[in-house]
């Protein structure tokens, strides 16, 4: 089994959620790496996409993530899941746990 720092969590959202996440870390001193990560990942995105999405909150972006990043993630969204956009960041981040843990 892999030690849990070395999981690759491959994070696949719209524009719109990624920069949810990215807003939520992109202040916290504790979490920059992961907001850095997420900016990356957001800015490529927009690179590649920009001229060919019919709307630039959806547009895909890729996340390469840890697995102590994803739980981050949703420890700090579930006290908002009751929130259609929140909900819909926490889905996705749980979805890619489990379907990195079923590799």
């Amino acid at each position: 089994m892999k030690q849990a720092a070395q999981i690759a969590i491959v994070l696949n959202i719209e524009y719109a959620l990624a920069g949810r996440i990215w807003t939520e870390f992109r202040n916290d001193r504790e979490q920059q790496v992961l907001a850095k990560k997420l900016e990356s990942a957001m800015q490529e995105a927009m690179r590649k996409h920009k001229h060919t999405a019919p709307d630039e909150a959806l547009i895909p972006v890729t996340a390469q993530l840890t697995l102590k990043d994803a739980r981050t993630i949703l420890s700090a969204f579930k006290p908002w899941v009751s929130y259609p956009t929140d909900r819909r960041v926490y889905q996705a981040v749980n979805d890619a746990i489990k379907a990195s843990e079923n590799q």
